[in-house]
């Protein structure tokens, strides 16, 4: 997945390969930010895990 939001140019190319999603932008390349409702407190805006193969 690819976001932008630059008024620059961009290459639409990650700097490492195998990124699952990767963002450009003038102040942020990828943000997240959670909307808790009553009962459901919220738990991250933006979670990433890795996974190592054995």
């Amino acid at each position: 997945m690819y976001a932008e939001s630059s008024r620059g140019d961009t290459d639409r190319e990650a700097d490492v390969g195998g990124v699952g999603v990767f963002g450009v932008g003038d102040n942020f390349g990828i943000f997240g930010k959670t909307a808790p409702s009553p009962g459901r407190p919220g738990i991250a805006g933006l979670f990433g895990q890795h996974h190592p193969h054995a």
